[in-house]
């Protein structure tokens, strides 16, 4: 596997798969907390390609990016839920999975490097989120913001986060946007009906130490 890659892969997805000129800035939610389901059926939807140029925000879409592959948007949730670490507050607003096909010969052989299994399909999941620290201190959470992902409904599916080159840390009061976290499926998905994301923990870099443990968040997608 060439180690040039994985950069590239990290930049590239984002802009083609969001669309780098149309990415809404994300503000605090006035909404009440819950969870909005969108395109979450079983039934035939129908597919349509866009230019890659357009951001996959609607189940059924699909666009070609080259070097990487045919990307479809099966799922888009937006949880609108908070999760609080000592001082760092997680906003999720987002959540997409991708089925993958035509699958470059380089982009398949970094999958295999982060656990998948596959030949042909790849799914992968994207989380969008911000980060916001309220305190005076330098935070990060080790060893990612989300170390692990577990999809349920017509079986588990269990995912393995790929490499993210982004800044994590947070030097004293401010708040990050990130889109840049994403997992390889070990398998197809079903009838996707819920997410559960385990974060990492908060490590304060000031005073060398750790502060609390990490979370489990469950999400409903019904």
């Amino acid at each position: 596997m060439k180690k040039g890659w994985i950069l590239p892969l990290s930049v590239v997805l984002i802009f083609a798969l969001l669309g780098c000129s149309q990415v809404e800035p994300m503000t605090p939610q006035m909404l009440p907390k819950q969870s909005i389901e969108i395109g979450n059926r079983p039934e035939p939807r129908k597919k349509k390609e866009i230019h890659p140029s357009e951001p996959l925000i609607r189940p059924g879409q699909i666009t070609k990016i080259n070097g990487f592959g045919t990307f479809e948007l099966l799922y888009i949730a937006h949880p609108l839920e908070e999760v609080h670490l000592s001082s760092l507050k997680i906003d999720l607003d987002r959540i997409k999975i991708f089925k993958v096909t035509d699958i470059t010969l380089p982009f398949r052989e970094d999958l295999k490097a982060f656990g998948w299994k596959g030949n042909k399909t790849a799914y992968i999941v994207q989380i969008e989120y911000s980060i916001e620290n309220s305190g005076d201190d330098t935070l990060r959470l080790e060893p990612a913001p989300f170390q692990s992902l577990v999809l349920s409904g017509g079986g588990q599916a269990t995912g393995r986060q790929i490499r993210s080159y982004a800044d994590h840390r947070l030097e004293g009061k401010g708040k990050k946007n990130y889109q840049v976290i994403r997992f390889v499926l070990d398998r197809k998905p079903g009838n996707v009906r819920s997410v559960r994301l385990t974060t990492g923990k908060v490590y304060n870099l000031d005073a060398a130490r750790w502060h609390g443990e990490s979370k489990r968040i469950e999400i409903s997608m019904k």
